[in-house]
């Protein structure tokens, strides 16, 4: 029988009364057998302990099941907290390696109760911290082998730019088997004849079946010769029949090597094996898919873990765990000398966990943890300080393949509180590798910029004590992150902030202003008629400012002002004529401060704005402040505090639910704040996150420089109007997008095109048009049917599908740093439009548009996702202009402006800049941009939907969007021409004897680097000899030094095929153009170029081709015998086979 025993150190012992089910500490706990199923514990520190069937679980949270089934638990207390004891009375079969125990449990902790048992504070912790379930496997009697230790000292700097390759040519490598174990694949022989046909075997190994099987087969050049596919069986096992003379049939591939991959799912895990033809090949080995690389610096006394994964899935949410013992001397328990460190791919740097006996987290990221995604993996590092020469160690590698949680250990028994099993050191002499070249090598950050950040005071004056409390908490400096590289920009700012207050007349005429402009709402304002339900800006009132209440009457005004208005007046009024606030290198934050006595009415901010594409204004309410058309923003200190879920009506205003009467959010402000203490954190909230998430953001992919962009826009109608390509111009204001996009980047040119499709047009994969079609209806509130319904569509599933789709259309060579003078990048872009008067949203309520990542790369961006409906364009008349423009934007580099990173690395938001902003980036658009209480209570019957129309890239914007080009070419500048210095000396070029050539080429290339540097720092961006236009001369220059060394990086070509395309395919087009061939035999021809991917038929295998009785256009066949007499291009042949494809005559 299974047992449980688990120790809980916990000093506080708190009671509550009259709670149920519970009135101490206590803790839950999930267990799961394969052999008995789903379990659930509770265990109460004082009070009642269970174990029941999972089914139960709702029942006994509800109060209606209170007995135990399955076993008993029992509690103790111990010295330091209290144990539990749990005994199943069933038998329940040893976990395994395949067959574990799933379990997780969640903590819930009192620290704090008053003197009438109620709840005052609680902590709560749940394990494992970053997955659902954990798995419990067993320890096995394997001893663990020493780890060969390098000598000298790898850095982050060396990690990031010296190739990999270069950096680790002398160590010693120590290999593992990699977690993802879900694909086995083998041939029954090693080597062929031309006749045989080869027996695939797919072994999987995964909890999910029936998911798609997808066999390539390839040549040693990586053509792809075939593809086929099956789905995965309920036993685990497959298998493909591959016919040599059918696939390739000709002598020519004698005594050649192929490899045959599978994959599972749709960018799922893979496996390969190689097979020959001929007796005279040798088959290669398969290399280590994942090893590591430790280093230990005898005089820094510190330890480097260079880790290599090969992760074909590469789903985002894979790990690898390092524990430590730096002293050595914990073989028996943990200590606070030991430290573990875990870097994923989701997060920024590496979480770093200190020890008392157990694993804690450490609230801030660990500056040394870097991470470097590929497409089929990823290499990891980290650098760790005072580690003496007898450390011990434990790596667990975690791979989250989409399906499975799968997970190994370095040794077998390495489990992150049991050291004594961990690995022992075998140090070597063998050191990293340094070159002479590494004087030319990048440092992480490559620029740096100071910022006067003027906090500009309206209606008060900064007192000595607030400011200096305020500058106790501000950032003097920040340095951005790239999210899809998970690594530093390269850029740091330094923030100087100057405090200003502006005189008393100024102040007055602006809080004059805002009396003449603002105009009433209603009757008084949001809920003054609902004294006793109340609602809207009720509960606030009730609950905080009884002062306004008069016989349960409210007695106090409400008016709302123009946003817009009030942004004008401050730019004229106090911006521009103030020299100190309109430096290119100053920016403005500016604080309204005008309580009842200087503006005599409660107050918001509203805006109404038309939309460019469908004619129809839309208003927006509700703000707290605003900004982006010029270089400031706008805070007010006394606007109606205003949260999406704080206006709901609240019938008990003193519990805790509902209502938060204490306003523990980002939307408080000086009406409820009584002390100098809160009034300074505001200010220094307000600063702080408008320094990181709009004036210097982070980015979501790493801004890049193309010559030329084409926006490749394409609505795809799902049972919608049939008339939409004479309706595009109310979905689609193409002059705004070009205009925008050309004013975002003026250095390059901008095309943008539009076509319309039928989701059921042969353009679309079936499996493209399944995720579209697939939508789950659910309602706005559950147990609210009047609130209505929206639909939900499946992310993975439509990602996965349309990604698939769009990198047919898309460019080559994202990121070739070669690649710098001409180049070309096809932005797809599809918008699906929905036959829905429901919502339609991507996973959860107000997502309406994703911009993924490559598949092959997950640095690189793939295209832009949004999705609309006929009744939000033709009834509430909103276009999806904007829309195209904020997915578009994520595309080309930019977050949320609400969301962001501390400069630790650590994930934030903040609300403020998600509706009340004139950016294209927010979620301010019509239907979204004044809350859910407001949106059902209010303007629930105003078909328009609330929100700002016509938003567009903001000052903030298109600052930073230049500065990370601007950045981004510096960088190809620097890791160019160290690329060319370590080739260079590799090949036996005396680094410190160059060739004169170039000597003067890199002397060129570091003054323009310089230059570019010095028009940075004072924001000289765009003019024609601005920091782009000297940074992409230095980048040009460097990429002829590379490509004339020969320079090769490491990187993923995400290229559209090459059409090359034989001769013989020319003679039969020839001779079908000259009806010296039948159709039919062409259709060989053709089944040809779709199996070489020369025509991309997405998800669609490639079956026997035939014909229909529908005749072939004549044109077609002219273009056949025009591109075999070569007087038109491969591409102009091919779109007229597409075309005939396209429209049924051909089916494949």
């Amino acid at each position: 029988n299974a047992r449980l025993i688990l120790y809980i150190e916990d000093s506080t012992d708190e009671q509550l009364k009259n709670y149920r089910p519970f009135n101490s500490d206590f803790i839950t706990m999930y267990f799961e057998s394969e052999d008995v199923g789903s379990y659930f514990i509770f265990a109460e520190r004082n009070g009642n302990s269970c174990l029941f069937p999972f089914e139960k679980y709702s029942q006994f949270w509800a109060g209606t099941y209170s007995g135990c089934d399955g076993g008993a638990v029992e509690v103790k207390e111990t010295d330091k907290g209290f144990a539990l004891y749990v005994k199943f009375f069933m038998d329940i079969p040893k976990p395994t390696a395949s067959e574990p125990y799933l379990m997780y449990f969640d903590y819930f902790d009192i620290t704090e109760s008053d003197k009438d048992g109620i709840l005052i504070k609680n902590e709560q912790y749940h394990f494992p911290d970053l997955w659902s379930a954990g798995k419990a496997i067993p320890i096995t009697n394997v001893e663990s082998k020493s780890i060969k230790v390098n000598s000298g000292k790898m850095t982050v700097n060396d990690f990031l730019f010296k190739p990999i390759d270069v950096l680790t040519e002398d160590l010693q490598k120590n290999s593992f088997a990699c977690a993802d174990d879900t694909v086995n694949v083998s041939t029954k022989q090693n080597v062929y004849s031309i006749d045989d046909v080869v027996n695939v075997d797919v072994v999987v190994n995964s909890d999910v079946e029936g998911e798609r099987l997808k066999l390539s087969l390839y040549d040693m050049n990586d053509n792809l010769l075939e593809e086929k596919f099956s789905k995965s069986s309920a036993v685990g096992k497959s298998s493909f029949l591959l016919d040599l003379n059918k696939i390739i049939g000709s002598q020519e591939f004698m005594n050649k090597i192929f490899k045959v991959e599978v994959e599972f799912g749709i960018d799922g895990p893979k496996d390969f094996t190689y097979f020959a033809i001929g007796d005279y090949v040798q088959i290669p080995e398969k290399t280590d898919e994942c090893y590591f690389y430790l280093t230990y610096d005898k005089p820094s006394k510190s330890a480097s873990f260079l880790i290599h994964v090969d992760d074909p899935s590469n789903t985002g949410y894979d790990q690898v765990q390092i524990f430590v013992d730096k002293q050595g001397d914990s073989k028996k328990s943990l200590d606070e000398n030991d430290i573990s460190y875990s870097i994923d791919t989701y997060n920024i740097g590496a979480h770093e966990y200190s020890s008392d006996g157990g694993w804690k987290t450490n609230v801030e990221h660990n500056g040394e943890g870097r991470i470097l995604q590929s497409k089929d993996g990823y290499d990891a590092f980290i650098h760790i300080d005072n580690v003496s020469e007898n450390f011990r160690f434990a790596i667990e590698q975690i791979d989250h393949t989409g399906f499975d949680l799968k997970s190994i250990r370095i040794p077998d028994n390495g489990f992150s509180t049991t050291p004594k099993f961990w690995s022992d050191t075998e140090m070597f002499g063998d050191k990293p590798i340094v070159l002479k070249a590494d004087k030319y090598q990048p440092n992480e950050i490559v620029a740096t910029q100071s910022l006067d950040v003027n906090l500009i005071l309206v209606g008060d004056e900064w007192t000595s004590e607030l400011e200096q409390k305020i500058k106790q908490n501000l950032n003097s400096k920040y340095s951005p992150f790239i999210l899809s590289e998970l690594n530093r920009a390269g850029i740091t700012y330094n923030y100087n902030f100057n405090f200003v207050s502006i005189s008393q007349s100024e102040s007055d005429s602006l809080f004059d202003y805002v009396k003449s402009e603002s105009k009433p709402w209603g009757n008084t304002f949001y809920g003054e008629s609902d004294f006793d339900q109340p609602w809207g800006f009720g509960p606030w009132i009730q609950a905080n400012h009884t002062e306004w209440i008069k016989n349960n009457i409210y007695d106090v005004d409400f008016k709302t002002m123009d946003a817009e208005k009030m942004e004008e007046y401050i730019q004229t009024n106090i911006i521009s004529s103030n020299n100190q606030f309109t430096k290119p290198t100053s920016v403005n934050l500016v604080f309204l401060s005008g309580d009842m006595d200087d503006i005599d009415f409660l107050h918001t901010y509203d805006l109404k704005r038309k939309d460019p594409s469908t004619n129809r204004y839309h208003e927006a309410t509700g703000m707290m402040g605003f900004g982006g058309k010029y270089n400031f923003y706008f805070f007010d200190l006394y606007a109606v505090p205003w949260e999406d879920s704080q206006g709901w009506y609240d019938y008990d205003l003193k519990d805790d639910y509902g209502y938060d009467r204490h306003w523990n959010n980002d939307m408080i402000n000086l009406h409820d704040i009584h002390t100098i203490e809160r009034h300074a954190q505001l200010i220094s909230d307000y600063v702080n996150n408008s320094t990181s998430m709009i004036i210097t953001p982070s980015y979501l992919y790493g801004p890049t420089y193309k010559s030329n962009y084409i926006l490749d826009v394409v609505l795809v109608a799902d049972g919608g109007f049939v008339d939409i390509p004479s309706l595009t111009d109310n979905y689609f204001d193409e002059n705004k997008i070009k205009e925008q996009l050309q004013e975002l980047a003026p250095y390059s040119e901008w095309t943008v095109n539009l076509s319309v499709y039928d989701v059921n047009d042969r353009e679309f994969s079936k499996a493209t048009k399944e995720a579209i079609q697939s939508k789950t209806t659910i309602p706005v509130f559950e147990g609210f049917p009047e609130f209505g319904t929206v639909g939900i569509i499946d992310s993975d599933k439509l990602k996965k599908a349309l990604t698939e789709w769009a990198t047919t259309r898309t460019s080559s060579k994202f990121k070739d740093f070669k690649d710098v003078k001409e180049s070309t990048w096809t932005i797809p872009v599809v918008v699906i439009v929905s036959n829905s008067k429901d919502q339609i949203y991507v996973d959860n309520y107000g997502t309406v548009g994703l911009a993924p990542a490559h598949p092959d790369d997950p640095k690189q961006p793939c295209c832009s996702i949004g999705i609309t409906t006929d009744y939000n364009v033709f009834t509430k008349k909103s276009s999806v202009t904007d829309l195209v423009l904020h997915e578009v934007g994520h595309t080309l580099s930019f977050m949320h402006p609400f969301m962001g990173f501390d400069n630790d690395g650590e994930f934030k938001t903040y609300d403020y800049f998600e509706k009340w902003y004139w950016g294209v980036m927010g979620y301010n658009e019509p239907t979204q941009g004044c809350g859910t209480w407001y949106d059902y209570l209010v303007d629930y019957e105003d078909e328009r939907g609330c929100g700002i129309a016509d938003t567009f890239f903001t000052q903030f914007d298109k600052d930073n969007y230049s500065k990370g080009v601007t950045v981004y070419l510096i960088k190809t500048a620097k890791i160019n021409v160290y690329n060319s210095m370590v080739a260079m000396e590799k090949s036996g070029q005396d680094i410190d004897d160059l060739p004169i050539t170039t000597k003067n080429s890199i002397t060129k290339i570091e003054s323009l680097v310089k230059e570019a540097n010095s028009k940075l720092k004072v924001n000289d961006l765009q003019s024609k000899t601005g920091a782009i236009q000297t940074a992409l001369e230095a980048a040009i220059l460097s990429s002829e030094l590379a490509q004339k060394e020969n320079i090769s990086y490491n990187t993923n070509d995400n290229s559209a095929v090459e059409l090359e395309i034989p001769a013989w395919v020319k003679n039969n087009a020839e001779w079908w153009g000259n009806d010296a061939i039948t159709q039919s035999e062409f259709m060989q021809t053709i089944e040809y170029l779709i199996k070489q991917k020369i025509l991309i038929i997405p998800d669609l295998a490639t079956s026997e081709t035939e014909t229909s009785a529908s005749s072939v256009p004549e044109w077609v066949k002219n273009n056949a015998k025009w591109w075999a007499a070569g007087q038109i291009d491969d591409e102009a042949f091919v779109s007229g086979i597409q075309y005939l494809i396209k429209n049924g005559v051909i089916t494949v």
